[in-house]
C-alpha cells in the first residue's frame, strides 16, 4: 500500500461510518492515480503518469532527481490533505472517488451479541 492508497481509504472508511449513522447506504470505494513514484535513492527515482479514468500508463515519464522531487511534493501535498481535513473536512476529495458510486454496498449490522472467540475463551476458562 501506499501513502496516498491509506489516506483515501481512511476518508472513505469515515464516508462510509457517517453514512451509516446518518441512515444511508455506504458506496463502494473508487481511486484513480494520476502519477506512481518511486524513490531510487537521495538523487534518483521515476515518476509516471497514468489516465486517471482507466489507470493505464501515459508516455510521460520523469527520472532522476527530478522524478525524486514530483513523488516528494506529492508527498507533502498528503500530509497537508491530512492537516486541512481536521478543520475543513468538506474540503477533501481524490480522483476518481465517484467512479465506483453506482456499486451499492450493504451496510455492516451491529453485532447482537459476543464474538465466537470470546465466548470460547470463557467457556474453556471454568
Amino acid at each position: 500500500m501506499s501513502l496516498y492508497t491509506a489516506i483515501m481509504m481512511g476518508a472513505h472508511g469515515a464516508d462510509c461510518v457517517a453514512a451509516q449513522l446518518n441512515g444511508q447506504r455506504p458506496t463502494a470505494f473508487g481511486l484513480s492515480y494520476i502519477a506512481l513514484g518511486l524513490s531510487l535513492g537521495r538523487k534518483d527515482g521515476v515518476f509516471q503518469f497514468l489516465n486517471w479514468d482507466t489507470d493505464a500508463p501515459l508516455n510521460l515519464i520523469l527520472t532522476g532527481k527530478i522524478a525524486n522531487e514530483c513523488r516528494e511534493f506529492f508527498v507533502r501535498f498528503a500530509f497537508w490533505a491530512i492537516r486541512v481535513q481536521r478543520t475543513a473536512p468538506w474540503v477533501f476529495d481524490w480522483p476518481g472517488k465517484r467512479k465506483l458510486r453506482h456499486i451499492a454496498v450493504e451496510p455492516v449490522s451491529r453485532m447482537t451479541q459476543a464474538p465466537a472467540l470470546s465466548q470460547s475463551t470463557t467457556a474453556t476458562e471454568g
